[in-house]
Formats: C-alpha cells, structure tokens, sequence
C-alpha cells in the first residue's frame, strides 16, 4: 500500500521563506549593533577607533532592511553612523579627555 503524503500547502513555504528572512536580517542587524557599539566603547576608552567597523555595522543594517526587519536595521544604521562621527571625533581630537590618535607618516623627502 502507498502512504499518501499530505498536501504541502504553497503558503506554507512563504511564509517559511519569509520567516527565514527575518531571522537573518535581524542576526545582520545584531551583529551590526554590536560592531558600531564596540566601535564607541574602544573610542570612548582612549584606544584606536576603528571606523570600519561602524561602517561595516551600517552596511548590516542596510542588509537587513532588505530582509525585512525594518526597525532594528533602523537603530542599525543609526548607531552605525554615530559610532562612525564619534569615532571620527576622536582620531581628530575633538572629544575633551581623550587623547587624538596620530598615525606617523613617513617623512618626505
């Protein structure tokens, strides 16, 4: 005898694709909140601020915009770009109490 295998519904499977979506846009989102926020702890505690990172953050907020979570990537992109002028502030040395970081250049000759 043959087991008949019930019908997959085609909902089903979207609303399975979206949901996997989600979940990866807010994971994008996370780990972009937690690179622009170590980018403002390492600033804020006098070491080399990483720029990058907080750019980086951005571009996982942008991402996870795409993939559907709309209000996290929102705080995303938003923390990104402060973590990027405060990390910026400090390497010019616009922030009182901390110290600018100066990159040595070769001298020229």
């Amino acid at each position: 005898m043959e087991e008949r295998r019930p019908r997959e519904d085609p909902g089903e499977s979207k609303k399975r694709e979206q949901r996997a979506r989600l979940l990866v846009g807010r994971l994008s989102c996370l780990i972009g909140v937690l690179l622009g926020s170590g980018c403002v702890v390492s600033a804020l505690l006098g070491a080399r601020p990483n720029v990058s990172a907080a750019v980086v953050g951005i571009g996982l907020g942008v991402v996870g915009h795409f993939l559907g979570a709309r209000r996290l990537a929102t705080v995303t992109v938003v923390l990104g770009v402060a973590a990027l002028l405060i990390g910026m502030a400090t390497i010019e040395g616009l922030i009182p109490g901390i110290e600018p970081y100066d990159q040595e250049r070769p001298s020229a000759r």
